[in-house]
């Protein structure tokens, strides 16, 4: 069976879309990681760019992983 990974980059919206993504076919998610979780990152940011995704994962099964960032 095949396996895939994708990487999705998006403009502010990744958690929004891979929650849809989960609603829509389930699965879910290994991962969470907010610019503002990087402390080499959180300081040179503004508040409203600290809650955006730096690392996001959501399997859906049968080895698909879907990973994204803002």
């Amino acid at each position: 069976m095949a396996t895939i990974h994708a990487y999705l980059k998006y403009p502010g919206n990744a958690e929004k879309a891979l929650t849809f993504y989960q609603h829509i076919f389930g699965g879910e998610f290994l991962a969470v990681m907010r610019f503002k979780d990087n402390p080499q990152l959180a300081g040179k940011l503004s508040e409203q760019d600290k809650d955006k995704i730096l690392f996001m994962v959501l399997t859906i099964g049968h080895g698909t992983t879907l990973m994204a960032s803002d």
